[in-house]
């Protein structure tokens, strides 16, 4: 019996990671997202607590291990850490599981509710099942209310109605079977049918520089690297748009410590004739932070975003815990370790007045909050600019991808995504791509130009204005139904 109780946690966690793309499904297969618990519950059900501990253990390790292979690609024993965090929430879950006659609004609470206080202890990264979803059309649309929480909690009441109308045989459970995707789907094409994409559109060049990951950090290459994304400006400059983006790091040594190269931006810059957005490390009072420069027409800096969230193991190493620092095998900066920025920063762009726009960086694009604090703060369309060419061909990209489609719902702004090595797209307040530099049907890997148009928008989605609300109830709802639970138990 515990023979198949493992070998459904190990389909559990081969469907959970089909359900995400890669490349060799770049949409990937989004229905096991619907159903990738079912052998999760099978496991879990009537077992004991040690049990349940180690089977949840092995879906976390085995899911997170495979589709999150790229962290380890930043330091091994850093990305095993972050596996083992990422786990935390199948442990949790499993820990408190129960079935009962609340269960189909228990476990989903429960579920929902472990990933709200693991992405509290990751500092507001939000992974779960609802970013499978994000290449379904229909299914994404309702991320506009409740964010990809929401959408986790539908398909885990889904999954466990599904395993409940299995074993139990009750056409209670037929009910949610039947009705969740019917919902999702109603409210999908209305979504879709009734959201206008017309108006004034801004112009946006994204240069994919295709820059090996060690060149822009040596002075050895600072030309060569300089000249190819001139060259591929003066590309985008061709089709006269109003913004070009550099991806993440991009800018060839430091801004504020290189007169030369100061004066070489500002003349590339002037002559393009447009505003910019370059992703620069940049030295500030003696710390080093992971920059966008906004830099005006003139080729002045008029504003600069300092990344806040880091990402461990790359851009910083945590010195202050020498234990760690000395035991972890860290991957460092060439030039140091990066410091935090304090806050999100809105630009207005010049030529459209009254048309403001904010940057994440990286695997900010994760951290849901951060994309409504700058939609709070006027930001009419949203701009991710991302170098992950060091993690070579893995499912980064396309997680990355899928994130930036989950933020244009959730708040209904278009989102730009600006890569190094790819993907570079454009993503609409409807999740739809609509522009994707490609060549040779290759996304990854390749330099070139992307120009499109993103329409700024100023309305806030119920999800913008409420955030993480639905997650906090779904605790509260958990808390309660497992104390009335205990209580009857002691009676």
């Amino acid at each position: 019996m515990t023979v198949y109780r493992i070998l459904a946690a190990i389909v559990a966690a081969l469907l959970y990671y089909l359900a995400f793309p890669d490349r060799f499904n770049e949409c990937g297969f989004w229905v096991f997202g619907w159903i990738f618990a079912v052998p999760l519950f099978y496991a879990f059900d009537k077992t004991s607590l040690k049990l349940r501990f180690l089977l949840a253990l092995l879906f976390g390790v085995i899911s997170f291990s495979l589709t999150l292979n790229w962290s380890f690609g930043l330091s091994k024993a850093g990305g095993a850490l972050f596996i083992a965090v990422l786990s935390m929430q199948p442990v949790i879950f499993a820990l408190f599981y129960r079935r009962s006659p609340a269960g189909l609004l228990y476990v989903p609470c429960l579920w929902t509710a472990s990933e709200y206080l693991r992405s509290l202890v990751m500092d507001g990264f939000t992974w779960n099942p609802g970013y499978t979803q994000s290449f379904n059309s229909y299914v994404i649309q309702a991320a506009d209310i409740a964010g990809s929480y929401g959408l986790t909690f539908l398909l885990i009441t889904f999954a466990y109605s599904v395993y409940c109308l299995i074993k139990d045989k009750a056409l209670l459970y037929a009910a949610p079977v039947i009705g969740i995707p019917a919902a999702f789907f109603v409210y999908g094409h209305f979504a879709l049918s009734d959201i206008n994409i017309s108006g004034p559109e801004v112009k946006a060049g994204l240069i994919q520089g295709n820059v090996d990951q060690g060149k822009p950090w040596d002075d050895e290459f600072a030309a060569e690297v300089l000249d190819k994304y001139a060259a591929l400006s003066g590309q985008a400059a061709s089709e006269r748009p109003d913004l070009i983006v550099w991806p993440e790091t991009s800018m060839p040594g430091d801004y504020y410590e290189d007169p030369a190269l100061r004066e070489k931006i500002s003349q590339l810059v002037s002559k393009a004739g447009c505003q910019f957005v370059i992703g620069a490390p940049a030295l500030e009072k003696g710390r080093l932070y992971n920059s966008a420069l906004f830099i005006s027409e003139r080729g002045e800096v008029s504003g600069a975003y300092r990344k806040i969230h880091l990402l461990p193991f790359s851009e910083y190493a945590f010195r202050e815990y020498p234990f760690v620092y000395r035991t972890l095998g860290i991957l460092r900066c060439k030039r140091g370790e990066f410091s935090p920025g304090s806050e999100p920063v809105v630009f207005s762009l010049d030529r459209r007045s009254g048309v403001k726009f904010g940057v994440t960086l990286c695997s900010e694009d994760f951290y849901s909050g951060l994309t409504r604090e700058l939609v709070d703060k006027g930001a009419g369309f949203v701009i991710n600019m991302n170098n992950n060419a060091s993690l070579g061909e893995t499912t980064a990209p396309y997680l990355y991808l899928e994130a930036s489609i989950m933020r244009a719902v959730e708040n209904r702004r278009p989102v730009a995504q600006c890569s190094n090595a790819g993907i570079s797209c454009f993503v609409s307040k409807r999740g739809q791509i609509t522009a994707c530099l490609e060549k040779n049907r290759k996304k990854l890997f390749i330099d070139g130009v992307t120009t499109h148009g993103l329409v700024p928008e100023r309305a806030r989605s119920f999800y913008t204005k409420y955030g993480s609300i639905f997650p906090v109830v779904c605790l509260l709802f958990a808390v309660i139904l497992k104390a009335v639970h205990s209580r009857k138990e002691k009676r």
